[in-house]
């Protein structure tokens, strides 16, 4: 259980980085390893319990009896039927991390500078910068603010639906510790 505490602590801290963030270039390298080290709590608890996802080198690495590959396989079938580790799976930021490392290299969340009394500015990504609906003054990323995209559409605050995943995660970490297979 110690690496999927350190795993767990790793992500509690990139969330913390992430909060932290202060402009659009910290929030996104802040937010990328947060979901990376996120999702990594689930394939540490994998590694640690499991036996579907070990390759078959570390199947023989690790030299098990068949009462402990036994338990290994009950393990898989736990998380099969586990509320909360399905409800990690499902979670929208899971796909998120897929998305960041995967195919487009960026995320759905989004940030909008802070701006002076009638000025406005479309909403900016990783890639592309926010820009000026009104007026000519330059924009600074600095005291953005950082919100999560839905596919709907609708905009939640960024650390907002990072702590949600994170409590999410910290339930199947506790399920893991009480052994329920």
């Amino acid at each position: 259980m110690d690496a999927v505490i350190i795993k767990y602590r790793e992500t509690r801290n990139q969330l913390a980085r992430l909060n932290a963030a202060k402009d659009a270039k910290d929030f996104y390298l802040a937010v990328n390893a947060f979901l990376t080290a996120a999702r990594s709590v689930l394939y540490v608890i994998s590694f640690q319990y499991g036996w579907a996802h070990l390759k078959t080198a570390d199947k023989a690495t690790l030299s098990l009896t068949p009462q402990q590959e036994a338990e290994r396989r009950r393990f898989d079938k736990w998380t099969e039927s586990s509320a909360s580790w399905q409800a990690v799976l499902t979670h929208p930021l899971t796909a998120e991390r897929h998305d960041v490392v995967h195919k487009s290299g960026q995320s759905n969340f989004i940030y909008y500078p802070q701006m002076g009394p009638g000025l406005a500015a479309s909403p900016g990504t990783p890639f592309r910068a926010a820009s000026m609906t009104r007026g000519g003054l330059p924009i600074t990323t600095e005291g953005s603010r950082f919100f999560y995209r839905r596919p709907d559409g609708s905009e939640l605050e960024a650390d907002q639906v990072c702590q949600e995943y994170l409590d999410l995660i910290w339930k199947v970490v506790e399920d893991v510790k009480a052994h329920p297979w």
